[in-house]
């Protein structure tokens, strides 16, 4: 048994466990009181059976009666559908392909077309503080755990769309990965396929892997002379539109293929030099990171920070998620157990205050109690607070442009000035759904302790404050701030 486990190393663990897996589905599988529905009981039996096809050829690569390549070729194919049975019959909230209200995304995502202003340059801002940090990895000098910092601020701010603005407007190739869970009511959506291959049965291996590939895939995007594109963020998004079956099917049929190659995951070394910007990993929702854990306990959010240690130069990652969430991708020294040496690695400070605040609104310098009436109508008072409300009328509104409305370049302000009746109560009716964590349907006696309190603090300001357990929640599923 020991010289077989060194022979297969991580193989031969996945392959006991998918035989232990395999019984106890059986046995359960012959107790019917403890199935809760046919449908749960047949994804049962096949996730056994399959179990049960993995074991037996792993045992046949171990026996020598079958070689490398046919192995990966038997074992992908079953493990894909492993990975989805498993997905469909998980308890947590992610595995729940719950689809957000349509109106409710068809209503962001028109949102997140509008002009993008930044009175306050927060992209500058938020560009010198990555040439910073970046600059300080590569120093060998320094001594940093990892390279990546948080960007966070309450929901409905615009971080995403800032993020987005960024690699847009300097150039910088990235990868942008979505956690966000299923029943969310925000945008953009869930990047299902990687985000469900990191997180159901996360490993150190799977982490390893994606960024691997990525790297490699960007090195090879690089390559081609044969595009007019000059820059490396040019080419890379060149590159993306060319890949037949979709940037996302691509990097995890690669990664799968790696997780089963028992060698260990080359580090792919980026071309880059001192005054480039790297090549840049956005993981939004990252919350989600700090709740998926392998057997051992250990986070996918750790995994990830380990994966990006093993990159001196050449690649760069932020961490998108609300206020309270903060401290879980940036603790202090003394309180984080995955850092050995706390007098020798540091952390990267996170990037905050996000400026978007009332930047649709334009007041008179001096009101009156007219003026005060005048701002409280709905076509002003949505222009007040988050970015959310604003944006979202204007997304509608140009959508819905005729061709002489678009060469007359009409302005936010007169399409803010026309928003009537049903544009005012289809505000109300997203920041309703967005406060009781995304749900269409809901009544008073149906809401949770946490959603109570979320919708009073809109009332009562309520302070938050990240030594609550309810903050986490309150922040990032109800519009609290």
């Amino acid at each position: 048994s020991s010289g077989l486990s060194v022979f297969l190393g991580e193989g031969f663990g996945r392959m006991c466990l998918s035989l232990l897996e395999s019984r106890c589905l059986f046995q359960v599988q012959a107790n019917p009181s403890i199935m809760a529905s046919t449908s749960k009981t047949e994804w049962k039996r096949q996730l056994g059976q399959l179990l049960q096809q993995i074991c037996d050829i792993w045992q046949q690569f171990s026996e020598g009666t079958t070689d490398e390549d046919s192995l990966i070729a038997k074992v992908t194919p079953l493990e894909v559908e492993r990975d989805r049975l498993r997905y469909l019959l998980s308890d947590s909230e992610k595995s729940k392909p719950v689809a957000d209200p349509a109106s409710a995304v068809k209503t962001l995502e028109a949102a997140w077309g509008i002009e993008y202003k930044d009175p306050s340059s927060n992209t500058r801002r938020l560009h010198d503080h990555l040439k910073k940090c970046y600059d300080l990895w590569t120093d060998p000098k320094e001594q940093f755990y990892a390279p990546y910092f948080a960007v966070f601020q309450s929901s409905g701010h615009g971080k995403s769309r800032l993020l987005s603005q960024l690699c847009t407007s300097h150039k910088i190739p990235h990868l942008y990965i979505c956690f966000r869970p299923a029943k969310s009511t925000g945008y953009p959506l869930r990047t299902s396929e990687l985000a469900d291959f990191l997180t159901i049965s996360p490993s150190q291996k799977k982490w390893d892997a994606v960024l691997s590939v990525v790297l490699d895939l960007f090195c090879t995007s690089q390559k081609d002379d044969s595009s007019e594109s000059t820059s490396p963020f040019e080419k890379w998004e060149s590159f993306k539109r060319t890949v037949s079956n979709g940037l996302e099917s691509t990097i995890c049929s690669k990664a799968r293929l790696l997780v089963l190659d028992p060698r260990d995951i080359d580090i792919v070394q980026v071309p880059a030099d001192s005054t480039s910007l790297p090549f840049l990993f956005v993981i939004d929702e990252a919350r989600e990171l700090v709740t998926a854990a392998d057997e051992f306990g250990r986070s996918s959010f750790r995994m990830l920070r380990r994966s990006l240690s093993s990159y001196k130069k050449g690649i760069f990652a932020i961490l998108i998620d609300t206020l309270a969430s903060i401290a879980n991708f940036t603790p202090t020294l003394e309180n984080d157990p995955s850092l050995r040496a706390v007098t020798c690695n540091k952390l990267f400070s996170p990037f905050h205050l996000v400026v978007t605040v009332d930047i649709f609104s334009q007041p008179p310098a001096t009101l009156t109690a007219d003026d005060i009436k005048e701002e409280l109508k709905p076509p002003n008072l949505v222009t007040k607070g988050r970015i959310l409300w604003a944006s979202t009328i204007l997304g509608k509104k140009r959508a819905n442009l005729s061709a002489v409305e678009k060469l007359a370049r009409v302005t936010d302000e007169q399409l803010l000035a026309g928003a009537d009746a049903y544009d005012w109560q289809s505000i109300v009716g997203l920041a309703a759904t967005k406060l009781v964590g995304g749900r269409s349907e809901w009544s008073v006696d149906t809401l949770s302790r946490v959603t109570c309190l979320s919708v009073l603090s809109a009332r009562a300001q309520v302070s938050i404050v990240p030594t609550s357990d309810s903050s986490s929640v309150s922040v990032g599923s109800h519009l609290a701030t």
